[in-house]
């Protein structure tokens, strides 16, 4: 299966939750989700996963480099029966488009022409997939399409091949931490999540179980502990937010989120949810592992969502659609 092939199957997955269950799974399967993280290195976990539980095994960030330490991390990656590419760009987008209902293959003719106005790149240069979100309008079809630079995948897949390592899929990151948002709010919620680091953003909203937005942001966190230096930055990460809420509003048909999560190695300020919180008028609280989500040490279980959201997500996703 080539990469092209592996990311339209993955990103195809995203909205699987909106085309009604599948037939229960009757074994385990153990994956690996392995995100790419600034310079060379590269978050992966790997867990048990069936259709009740995600039983994580380890979590590592490696390089995968010639001695580029995780000696036991890349030879478990060689070995894993399923890889999974858990993809980030940050030219990645998500739209829900509404659409007149037609054939398949005329559907997608549709919304080639169509990505050419809604892409910051040439749909031609553009991995992507949609599935049709049901309205109880048969003359019409709203539609969810999530996309992602060709480039970008081919440039991650060719360094893990070079590495030894074959991926069976292409997850769109975003996706990951949508499901985080579901399995805290619940069927029918609409909860925004951002993923944040010291110099970038992924902000997601998810509504009833499925992707709804997606946007990247830069936020370069001050090095220093200065109080105003901080009050200044946590003032642009709102900023970001805010605009990011009115952008959602004005794409979507549902409200604005009830309440937001905040991930990655922000996730623990206590200071920064404050902030946000006042200035977005919603409860903002630091993201917390499922139930399902069990760990072979707990202190694995505990540090997980701040430096490995999207693949946690990923894998709470991939037990969903094993129902």
């Amino acid at each position: 299966m080539s990469w092209t092939e592996e990311l339209k199957n993955g990103l195809g997955a995203v909205v699987q939750g909106l085309r009604g269950p599948r037939a229960a799974a009757k074994k385990k399967r153990r994956i690996v989700l392995i995100e790419r993280a600034p310079g060379d290195a590269w978050k992966a976990v790997q867990a048990e996963v069936d259709a009740e539980r995600v039983h994580l095994l380890w979590a590592e960030t490696l390089s995968l480099k010639p001695n580029g330490g995780g000696d036991a991390g890349l030879k478990a990656l060689r070995g894993a029966p399923e890889v999974v590419l858990v993809h980030n760009s940050r030219k990645s987008i998500c739209r829900r488009l509404p659409m007149a209902g037609a054939p398949k293959a005329q559907m997608r003719q549709m919304l080639q022409l169509r990505l050419e106005a809604e892409l910051p790149y040439p749909v031609d240069e553009a991995a992507w997939a949609y599935a049709p979100i049901a309205n109880g309008d048969a003359a019409s079809a709203n539609v969810l399409v999530v996309a992602a630079p060709s480039d970008d995948i081919g440039a991650a897949q060719s360094a893990l091949r070079d590495s030894g390592i074959r991926s069976t899929k292409v997850e769109f990151g975003a996706a990951g931490l949508a499901e985080l948002a579901h399995v805290a709010g619940g069927p029918q919620s609409t909860v925004a999540i951002v993923d944040l680091s010291a110099d970038r953003a992924t902000f997601v909203i998810g509504h009833a179980g499925a992707l709804g937005y997606v946007r990247h942001f830069q936020v370069a966190r001050p090095s220093t502990e200065d109080s105003a230096a901080y009050q200044a930055w946590a003032l642009e990460v709102a900023n970001e937010l805010e605009q990011s809420i009115c952008d959602y509003l004005l794409r979507a048909e549902t409200g604005p989120p009830e309440r937001m999560l905040i991930s990655g190695p922000e996730m623990g300020s206590g200071e920064l949810r404050a902030a946000l919180a006042a200035r977005l008028e919603i409860p903002v609280d630091a993201a917390a592992c499922s139930d399902r989500v069990t760990a072979r040490q707990a202190t694995l279980k505990a540090d997980v969502l701040a430096e490995y959201a999207a693949c946690v997500g990923g894998l709470l996703a991939a037990g969903r659609r094993m129902r």
